[in-house]
């Protein structure tokens, strides 16, 4: 399978997770945050394993998640940052000799930006699903001032669906961007 855009919306990840031969799985990307010394290294430990035994269970995807309703026992607890967790688990699969065998995927609040993408695909990430970022276009597009400036004509009158390719069009073009300033210098 291979993808046109690093960037994922959330049907993206649910067609991965469907996907029978890939075997997606979901790897929580949490840690307690009791203020116990070492919880994050901790919650690191963890999620590294989590994403080795699913890789040993025949997993071709890990995706990993700070989504709450899929942290488990850890669903209240704070996310690991994503540029972490994503490269803890990128080094645990290679000294496990495991990471050729499997694409990472984050699902990451703290995603919003072209540099926020582009860091995670530098530190292991094969594609990045910015769920918040894409949430925050659901929420401002069914607010009621965007409804009223559609009215009054101050705003196009776009779907939900609009307002997230249009979040996923910017990301891409601003990171073709960037490629393009990086190649030429």
């Amino acid at each position: 399978m291979s993808l046109k855009s690093p960037v994922l919306f959330d049907e993206d990840v649910d067609t991965l997770l469907k996907h029978g031969t890939l075997a997606a799985q979901r790897v929580s990307a949490r840690y307690a945050g009791d203020g116990a010394k070492g919880a994050l290294a901790a919650g690191l430990k963890a999620t590294c394993a989590a994403a080795e035994a699913a890789v040993r269970a025949g997993s071709q995807c890990v995706i990993l998640t700070d989504k709450p309703e899929f942290g488990g026992d850890m669903a209240g607890a704070p996310a690991i940052p994503s540029l972490l967790a994503v490269g803890a688990v990128h080094h645990h699969l290679i000294a496990a000799g495991l990471r050729t065998r499997c694409s990472v995927v984050c699902e990451s609040a703290s995603t919003f930006s072209t540099h926020h993408i582009a860091c995670l695909i530098g530190y292991g990430a094969s594609a990045v699903n910015p769920w918040l970022g894409l949430e925050t276009c659901r929420s401002w597009r069914s607010s009621t001032k965007v409804q009223n400036m559609i009215t009054r004509g101050k705003l196009p009158d776009m779907s939900v669906a609009d307002v997230q390719r249009n979040f996923k069009v910017a990301m891409n073009k601003a990171g073709a961007y960037t490629c393009s300033l990086l190649s030429s210098t």
